[in-house]
C-alpha cells in the first residue's frame, strides 16, 4: 500500500498539545512518527518523487513564527528551507520537484514565493 502523511497530537509537552508528523500505509498500518518537535507541525506536502515531505513548523510565543522544513523519508533527516521571524506556509512542490512555492508575510503582507531546491 502507498504511504500517506498524517499529523496527530502526541500528548502534552510543556502544557501544550503539539502536532507531529507521521507516515503510514493507506490502511492505517505501519504507522511511523517522523517528527518529535517541541512545536507543532502543519501542512505536510509530499515531493513528486515520494522521497521527502515539506512541512511547516510553527513556534508560538510573543509572536508566531512559522518556517518550512523538508524531511527525507529515507534517513529521516530534516532540512530547514526558510529562516526568519515571519510566517511561511502552505508549501507546494513543482511537478519536477526542483522548486517549492509557499506563502509568506515576510514583506508585510502575504504573497507567493518560489525557491529553488536543486
Amino acid at each position: 500500500m502507498a504511504p500517506i502523511a498524517h499529523h496527530a497530537s502526541v500528548g502534552k509537552i510543556a502544557g501544550h498539545n503539539w502536532l507531529q508528523l507521521y507516515v503510514m500505509d493507506s490502511d492505517g498500518g505501519n504507522q511511523r512518527m517522523l517528527t518529535t518537535s517541541p512545536n507543532s507541525i502543519f501542512v505536510p506536502c509530499w515531493s513528486p518523487d515520494g522521497v521527502s515531505i515539506a512541512c511547516v513548523i510553527e513556534k508560538l510565543g510573543l509572536e508566531t513564527i512559522a518556517n518550512i522544513f523538508e524531511i527525507d523519508l529515507g534517513g529521516g533527516d530534516m532540512r530547514r528551507l526558510t529562516v526568519g521571524r515571519k510566517i511561511d506556509g502552505r508549501p507546494a512542490y513543482s511537478p519536477d520537484g526542483a522548486k517549492l512555492a509557499f506563502q509568506s508575510n515576510r514583506d508585510g503582507n502575504y504573497e507567493i514565493y518560489v525557491m529553488n531546491l536543486r
